[in-house]
């Protein structure tokens, strides 16, 4: 058994969701520890070779479609295709794209709701201050404008993967028309797409109730200094430790809440100068409108 399907991204693009609707589908194997086991981008795990991914699909029953899933993966795109690539070159790989505006918004939101992101709204969005983070864990979390630059990552799945082996999916189509995409790509994965999911909301986005624990949970530093107190990963598994994690993430999150309305409108409008140049390279690439698409002049 291989992989032979994954979703690379992009990060609060309904991809945990999509993930689930897929794997409601009968040809279909997607457990969940490995949505968002980004063994591809993170050297930790895809040292200890391919058996480890493949740990993580152990009732694996003849389905057509082996999916896999990483968030992460179309940023870390320099290296994670490439070795996706090399693992299986005859991988079908979806790739949910959204509103790039609309994205940054929304990851700043959602680690400002949950607490790892300290800083405000209004001086977070800087490219140059960005490209200083240092470690997978900041790059992969918070880095709100690169993420967006989607061309350039798109360009190095080209070279790579043939484009009858590429999926391209807007999390605007998602909400407004699930159906017929989700349909559509049943088709491109050459399974009966006769089928329906539940349509269901995964990972809806929320505060936290506590902040100390989010910065605990969030936090490597922290989770490194707590290991010397407590040595719990002496003798919970990883994937013990995951549950754990997901568990007491949902507990300690409420109802969801927003930035003000009034400071969203300014912020698109500055985001909306910064994304212009690269929607217009990605509109070329794509060969769509997506400025009207996504409202961005």
């Amino acid at each position: 058994m291989n992989v032979n399907t994954v979703i690379v991204g992009i990060q609060k693009a309904r991809i945990t969701s999509f993930y689930d609707w897929l794997g409601q589908h009968p040809d279909v194997y997607a457990p969940k520890d490995a949505k968002d086991y980004h063994f591809f981008s993170n050297d930790e795990y895809y040292n200890r070779g391919y058996e480890n991914l493949l740990s993580r699909y152990p009732d694996y029953n003849n389905e057509r479609i082996v999916l896999h899933a990483g968030v992460n993966y179309s940023f870390f795109h320099s290296y994670t295709y490439q070795r996706l690539h090399e693992y299986n070159p005859n991988l079908k790989v979806i790739i949910i794209l959204r509103n790039p505006v609309d994205r940054a918004i929304s990851a700043y939101n959602y680690f400002k709701r949950l607490n790892p992101e300290e800083r405000d709204i209004t001086n977070v969005f800087n490219r140059d201050e960005e490209l200083e983070l240092k470690g997978y864990h900041n790059q992969g979390n918070f880095t709100y404008l690169n993420h967006g630059y989607y061309s350039s990552q798109i360009k190095v799945l080209y070279k790579l993967f043939p484009q009858k082996h590429i999926k391209n999916i807007f999390f605007e189509d998602l909400l407004n028309r699930k159906r017929i995409v989700y349909q559509e790509v049943l088709a491109f994965l050459g399974v009966k797409n006769e089928f329906l999911p539940d349509f269901k909301h995964e990972n809806v986005s929320g505060s936290a109730r506590l902040n100390i624990i989010n910065k605990v949970l969030w936090n490597p530093a922290l989770k490194g200094n707590l290991k010397k107190i407590i040595p719990y990963h002496l003798i919970l598994n990883e994937d013990f430790r995951g549950g754990i994690f997901k568990i007491l993430n949902k507990i300690n999150t409420s109802k969801r809440n927003t930035v003000e309305p009034e400071q969203n409108d300014l912020l698109k409008k500055e985001l909306n100068k910064i994304y212009k140049t690269e929607v217009d390279d990605l509109s070329e690439l794509l060969n769509l409108d997506l400025k009207e698409k996504w409202g961005i002049k």
